[in-house]
């Protein structure tokens, strides 16, 4: 278990990101990986500003429900109030996607990667929106970038696999 701050500022997130980012570029096994995922993922979901990260938890409770016009709405605001906050547009990315309108998926999770380059589940879920939309070759290159910022993101190996023998025609 890695230990992170209770209230984190602005300030405080990106070198801490930073750091686990390198951990997590250099972790040996799945096993090792884990806890610092899930660590990137908590420092995500703290904004630095507490009424942000309460619309963020209400949000996600509201996409877990699959009340995606509740989610839609809190996450705008998220947006809207913290423009800069990459997790805002990646959640509101995974709204598009659940509908299933995955040109506006595509255009948050770019904001997403503009924001924070090695959000590895921002890559997945590029990788997953090109999948859907039939450009594997995109999806394929969104795999290898994931792989290369989480070495360890068991579903990007298998996809890695998949996507070539389909890309190098061995599999139509």
């Amino acid at each position: 278990m890695i230990s992170l701050p209770e209230h984190m500022t602005i300030k405080e997130r990106k070198p801490l990101l930073d750091r686990l980012y390198r951990r997590l570029r250099s972790a040996s096994s799945v096993h090792s990986a884990r806890p610092i995922a899930d660590a990137i993922e908590q420092v995500w979901l703290t904004s630095g500003d507490d009424n942000i990260d309460f619309i963020m938890q209400n949000a996600i409770l509201a996409m877990e429900q699959e009340d995606f016009v509740v989610a839609e709405e809190l996450l705008d605001r998220v947006i809207e109030l913290r423009p800069h906050y990459a997790e805002g547009w990646n959640k509101r990315a995974m709204v598009h996607f659940m509908k299933k309108e995955f040109e506006k998926s595509l255009m948050k999770l770019r904001q997403t990667l503009a924001l924070d380059a090695k959000h590895f589940q921002a890559l997945h879920g590029l990788a997953l929106v090109m999948q859907e939309v039939g450009d594997r070759r995109s999806a394929l290159q969104a795999y290898r970038v994931l792989l290369h910022n989480h070495p360890q993101f068991s579903e990007a190996l298998e996809a890695i696999k998949e996507l070539n023998r389909k890309v190098n025609g061995q599999d139509t």
